[in-house]
């Protein structure tokens, strides 16, 4: 048998250590090489531009301008602890009709009342931007008037169920 043979195989102009005229395993850069000698380009954006935020930092700059709105309206809003998850952590409960969209959890003794947001259900729900300020607004609304055992119209004037 042959002893594996060590050089450049092929035509491309990448360097490759070749095994033989079967081809085999090859180390380089890729089975092409590298034929235009590309280097690492710099960002195309640059932090603090609005496009380097990934969607899960835009999500939460959204909720938390309206949850300012809304703490504008009504004081009681500042006493409340907000959160957002990815998804609800179990299946909808028996008295919801879908996949929540958020949840809210009295306090209890030194433990302020919380409010979860779920960001792939209300996100997958919004076909555009405003819908979407639409339905996190009402999502934040419904939950504080939940929590707070208040009108919605107290904590948003603007509220609407739709």
């Amino acid at each position: 048998m042959a002893e594996p043979r060590t050089g450049r195989t092929g035509s491309g102009s990448g360097s490759r250590v070749g095994h033989g005229a079967h081809g085999g395993s090859r180390v380089g850069h890729g089975a092409h090489g590298d034929r235009h000698r590309a280097v690492p380009r710099s960002p195309l954006l640059l932090p603090g531009h609005p496009g380097w935020r990934n969607r899960k930092q835009r999500f939460d700059e959204l909720a938390i301008a309206i949850i300012h709105q809304l703490n504008s309206n009504n004081d009681r809003v500042a006493d409340v602890e907000f959160a957002v998850e990815e998804v609800p952590p179990s299946d909808p409960s028996p008295w919801e009709p879908s996949v929540a969209l958020g949840r809210s959890f009295p306090g209890h003794g030194r433990v302020p009342g919380r409010v979860v947001l779920y960001r792939m259900p209300i996100i997958t729900r919004a076909r555009t931007r405003p819908e979407l300020v639409h339905i996190l607004r009402n999502v934040l609304v419904e939950n504080l008037s939940q929590l707070l055992l208040i009108p919605p119209e107290d904590i948003d004037p603007k509220w609407s169920r739709s």
